[in-house]
């Protein structure tokens, strides 16, 4: 909800950032793969069910968290930037797909398409972003509550 709500009132350029699919990709690699597929599905059905969306983002984020979990458990294994640039672009892929194949069928494709560039670049950068800022938070609670490295 925050993501049609808050980011609308901002900039174009950050209306275009899937903040739902962002925290899925991030809980999925630091918290568990379960807590992921779970946030991701229960994303999908809200943005479904609050109508912000004409696509079909329960199907898609669904599925999206299927792949991303499968690839959590056999590819990406590690908790490395690679391992979550990978788990976010393969499962933004999914749902990238799956949002052109359905606004295709109804022919209203083009505008999408014209957007998923820039769509794609935000949502790297703030992945990335995203997973410096949670290490340097990460480092910096772990020395006021003095949790040794186990």
């Amino acid at each position: 909800m925050i993501e049609q709500t808050m980011l609308s009132a901002w900039s174009s350029t950050f209306q275009l950032l899937p903040l739902s699919f962002l925290v899925g990709v991030l809980v999925m690699h630091f918290v568990s793969n379960g807590f992921g597929v779970l946030w991701l599905v229960l994303a999908g059905i809200e943005l479904d069910q609050l109508g912000f969306s004409d696509a079909p983002n329960v199907f898609s984020y669904a599925l999206a968290a299927v792949v991303m979990w499968f690839l959590a458990q056999r590819v990406f294994t590690n908790r490395s930037v690679y391992a979550m640039m990978g788990l976010g672009t393969v499962g933004f892929l999914v749902v990238t797909v799956i949002h052109t194949v359905s606004f295709s069928l109804r022919g209203v494709g083009v505008s999408y398409l014209a957007s998923l560039p820039a769509e794609w670049a935000i949502f790297l950068v703030a992945l990335f972003v995203s997973f410096l800022a949670s290490r340097r938070i990460s480092v910096f609670m772990r020395t006021i509550f003095l949790v040794r490295n186990v």
